[in-house]
Parts: structure tokens; sequence; C-alpha cells
């Protein structure tokens, strides 16, 4: 039987638009995982950010380590999360 491993994210970046939210996930400087979701910034009540990113990156982050996860400038424009965008992407890396 083979044995199948499991691939982590090395690091992972995020374009959270207003109207899509698109995420490419790296292991080993490659691209493992890419989604280009409409779940942008005007779909989603501002309590859904984190379980909605959570959600679409959780199979990949190691339980065991800090995931570095840069996101772009946008996420900051939002008058929901206004002044807090680190906060979305750092408690994502620490799930």
């Amino acid at each position: 039987m083979t044995k199948v491993s499991k691939i982590y994210a090395d690091w992972v970046a995020v374009d959270w638009g207003t109207s899509n939210l698109r995420c490419w996930v790296l292991s080993s400087n490659k691209v493992v995982h890419y989604a280009n979701k409409p779940l942008g910034m005007i779909n989603l009540d501002q309590n859904s950010y984190e379980n909605t990113l959570i959600s679409e990156l959780d199979q990949f982050l190691n339980p065991r380590k800090k995931t570095m996860i840069t996101a772009n400038d946008h996420i900051g424009d939002a008058p929901e999360i206004s002044g807090s965008p680190q906060l979305i992407v750092t408690r994502c890396a620490a799930q």
C-alpha cells in the first residue's frame, strides 16, 4: 500500500477583492493549490471573513507550525474590517 503524504503550505498568497477571493498555496516554491471563488468582500458579512479563509486553506495549514499568509492591501479597505487586516491572517495561520 502506498502512503500518501499530506502537502502543507510553506506560504499562501491571498488576493481578496470586492467580488472574488483568490488564493495561491505554495510549497517548495510551487503552486500546489489555486482557488478563485465568488466570495468577495461584498458577498460576505463581517463575521464570515475568518471562517471563509480558514475553510479555503485549512487542509494546507500545518497544525504544528504557523504559516505565512501574504494578503493584498485591499483587505484593509473593507469598512467592516478596516484597521485590523492582520487579525484575519494571524488567526488563520494559527489554526
